[in-house]
């Protein structure tokens, strides 16, 4: 069953988190509450992670130095 209130101490841990699409829905997902998934903010961040991940998992080897520096400074 879909939790009823926004769980604060997940608010809390989710604050401290890198890259996170703060949202109204945002928090309801965290929270374990029923939310929009195709909530703008929430999707724009799914195709920026997919984006990502294709970018680090398509890496040939002689360049994955560089792939380092990549890493760290993601927005």
């Amino acid at each position: 069953m879909a939790a009823r209130e926004k769980n604060s101490v997940e608010l809390e841990k989710a604050k401290q988190l890198a890259h996170v699409p703060w949202s109204e829905e945002y928090e309801k997902m965290i929270s374990g509450m029923l939310y929009d998934s195709h909530d703008p903010s929430l999707a724009a961040a799914r195709f920026k992670a997919r984006a990502w991940a294709h970018e680090y998992n398509t890496v040939p080897p002689p360049f994955l130095a560089p792939l380092l520096s990549f890493l760290t400074p993601y927005p």
